[in-house]
């Protein structure tokens, strides 16, 4: 690979710059549709691992999301005030804390892949649709370390 300064893109125009801003304006605009829904984009994202992955530990949802135990912690204490979880230590390892979508958070944990469908949709209404599966390979390719 050729290391030659004068080649490079500038940061703002890099590829990774491009992928920032779109998870941005993606996070922004489900936001606003997770909202009508009385939620967050974040609740709806844990919510839905929950319930797809039937995780029950905040470290296997911070996992499944890719992103540190504090930022699930601090989503999950909202659910949880909210009524939407219950948390309870394992009675098999107390520095465990196990966790349940209620009814109402199992309702709207179901709720949530329309939601984001519908801004993901909207967001990729000018592509084909071998274009939308070929940016999905992609970046799941990108994404794959293995």
């Amino acid at each position: 690979m050729n290391d030659d300064p004068s080649r490079y893109v500038a940061i703002e125009d890099s590829l990774g710059s491009v992928i920032t801003r779109a998870a941005r304006i993606v996070g922004r605009e489900a936001d606003l549709a997770a909202r009508k829904v009385g939620s967050t984009y974040s609740q709806l994202s844990v919510l839905s691992v929950m319930r797809r992955n039937d995780t029950t530990t905040p470290r296997e949802v911070a996992k499944a999301l890719d992103v540190d135990s504090g930022y699930v912690s601090r989503v999950l204490d909202k659910l949880e005030q909210c009524g939407l979880l219950e948390r309870k230590r394992s009675l098999s390892d107390r520095r465990v804390v196990d966790m349940r979508l209620t009814n109402r958070g199992g309702a709207l944990a179901a709720q949530a892949p329309a939601v984001v469908d519908k801004t993901l949709n909207d967001r990729l209404r000018r592509f084909s649709g071998a274009e939308v599966e070929e940016l999905r390979r992609l970046l799941a390719k990108f994404v794959d370390r293995a």
